[in-house]
C-alpha cells in the first residue's frame, strides 16, 4: 500500500465512478483499477461493490476511505510545513 494508491481509492470514492476517478487522477481507467484491486488484495477485502461499473463502497471501503483521507491530509501538511522549515516553495 502506498500513497498513491490512497489517493486513487480516494478518487473513486469522491467521483463514484471508475472513468471520472482516472480521469481525475490523470491516468487510465484500467491504471485505477488495477490500483484498487491490489489495495483490496493487500487487506483481503472488497473494498468496491462493483455491477457494470462502481456502486458503492464496502463497508471495508469506507474504513479505508476515512484513513486514506486523513493520510492524505497528513502529507499535504507535513510537505507544507516542511516546505516553511526550508523556505522553500
Amino acid at each position: 500500500m502506498n500513497l498513491r494508491q490512497l489517493h486513487y481509492f480516494h478518487e473513486l470514492a469522491k467521483h463514484k465512478h471508475f472513468a471520472k476517478a482516472a480521469k481525475a487522477c490523470h491516468i487510465t481507467q484500467p491504471t485505477l483499477s488495477a490500483s484498487i484491486n491490489a489495495l483490496e488484495k493487500r487487506f483481503g477485502t472488497e473494498l468496491v461493490v462493483r455491477g457494470s461499473q462502481f456502486v458503492a463502497l464496502t463497508e471495508a471501503g469506507s474504513i479505508v476511505q476515512l484513513y486514506a483521507e486523513k493520510m492524505l491530509l497528513d502529507e499535504a501538511a507535513l510537505k507544507q510545513e516542511i516546505s516553511a522549515f526550508t523556505g522553500s516553495h
